[in-house]
């Protein structure tokens, strides 16, 4: 690759990083190594010597006549990280803190609200947990206890509960049959797995860096950035890949 075209390769890469934090963090500045310094509170200080990497090579390759990299590939990789990383950042939301002299007055009155909203609550909540006891009581009774005359004798009705549950426990012969107090269900078909995800978004935007059609079809439909479908057709890499 002659140095014109790897000069373009690093302007275009450094051109959309700073494009993307211009219009994400508000900053001004005359060059990527301003905008760097106003968003470096909001980053590790790995990622902004990466981003700061960037900005140096592009400078030198701009500016100092012959230079060349070690690895454009390297840079280029690093590049579609950085861009990843910056358009998945969110803000984090500052919380409105009221005037200091309405403190008081709106803790005063919270407390109040508060106080007559709890015997409320405590005596609804008593109301449904008996509600909640009667119906456990009346299904536990369905499913687990034989209809006879002793039944209705509270101390049966517990021992059977014990002696059901425990009886659910046991092994049983085959997988797909699950015995609960001489009741037994039996399943048919087996269980259905969940269908698996080949490919994931890894900051690929590039055809070369596809390894099949398929993955190159899942990036343009699930995967931001992408420069794989020029025409718009929904087709990628049609000279590459999909012929």
């Amino acid at each position: 690759m002659s140095n014109k075209e790897e000069l373009a390769q690093i302007i275009h890469y450094t051109r959309e990083i700073e494009t993307i934090i211009k219009s994400k963090f508000k900053v001004d500045g005359n060059g990527l190594h301003q905008y760097i310094d106003s968003i470096q509170k909001h980053f590790d200080a790995a990622f902004i010597k990466d981003l700061r990497y960037l900005a140096t090579m592009r400078n030198k390759s701009m500016h100092e006549h012959d230079f060349k990299l070690n690895n454009l590939k390297s840079y280029e990789n690093l590049a579609i990280k950085t861009i990843a990383k910056l358009n998945e950042y969110k803000p984090i939301p500052k919380m409105r803190v009221p005037p200091v002299g309405s403190r008081n007055i709106v803790r005063i009155n919270s407390n109040r609200r508060n106080s007559s909203s709890n015997q409320k609550g405590s005596k609804l909540k008593l109301f449904f947990f008996a509600i909640a006891i009667l119906i456990l009581f009346l299904f536990l009774k369905s499913m687990y206890l034989p209809y006879d005359t002793k039944s209705n004798d509270l101390s049966y009705i517990i021992t059977s509960i014990k002696q059901a549950m425990l009886e659910s426990k046991e092994p049983t012969n085959s997988p797909y049959i699950n015995k609960v107090h001489n009741h037994i269900i039996v399943t048919d078909s087996k269980p259905i797995p969940k269908p698996t995800q080949k490919f994931r978004c890894e900051g690929k935007v590039w055809c070369s860096q596809m390894s099949s059609c398929q993955e190159a079809t899942f990036y343009i439909q699930n995967c931001p950035n992408t420069k794989m479908d020029g025409d718009g057709d929904g087709i990628p890499c049609r000279k590459q890949w999909c012929h």
